[in-house]
């Protein structure tokens, strides 16, 4: 992820020039916090294991947050669900 020195958020991909917009906040220093919150998620959601999907509006820092994938049923175990993810 990199800064555009403006108020973009982008996202390089694995081709050179090849890359999407993550987010257009109002301001640059907007634009700081939003990545930087965007990097804290993404470790919250390593330290915590198993796979993720973390969204936000596109704009605003605050709207990051987190929610695992597939989603977890209170009544599973989580070696039923490895057992089922093999299945």
């Amino acid at each position: 992820m990199r800064l555009d020195g403006q108020a973009g958020v982008w996202l390089d991909l694995s081709r050179p020039g090849e890359s999407q917009r993550l987010a257009r906040t109002a301001t640059a220093q907007e634009a700081i916090t939003f990545l930087l919150t965007v990097f804290g998620k993404i470790a919250e959601c390593e330290d915590r294991g198993g796979s993720w999907l973390i969204g936000h509006d596109g704009a605003r820092a605050e709207t990051v947050a987190a929610t695992r994938f597939p989603p977890q049923s209170a009544d599973m175990a989580t070696d039923d669900l490895l057992a089922r993810a093999w299945l």
